[in-house]
């Protein structure tokens, strides 16, 4: 889902999103809110739900009782 990483002069990586279109959305929405698919998949479509609606790292991390490192690795993998 990531176009590219870009180092910024804090030597963060900023990430540029591709447009997700409606039936993608509905898709990771579904998947986020699944009780019969795998735990892991469950809880890194919330993530990447999150994401998408544009939600920082920590707050994610905080509302999902993540580790914060956990979010910032599942998003560097989109």
């Amino acid at each position: 889902m990531l176009n590219s990483g870009v180092k910024t002069p804090r030597f963060r990586k900023v990430f540029a999103l591709r447009e997700v279109d409606a039936a993608e959305r509905a898709d990771v929405e579904k998947r986020a809110k699944s009780r019969k698919a795998e735990a892991r998949l469950v809880e890194r479509a919330a993530v990447v739900w999150r994401c998408l609606q544009g939600q920082p790292t920590g707050s994610i991390a905080a509302e999902l009782k993540l580790d914060r490192r956990t979010v910032q690795q599942w998003f560097a993998t989109l």
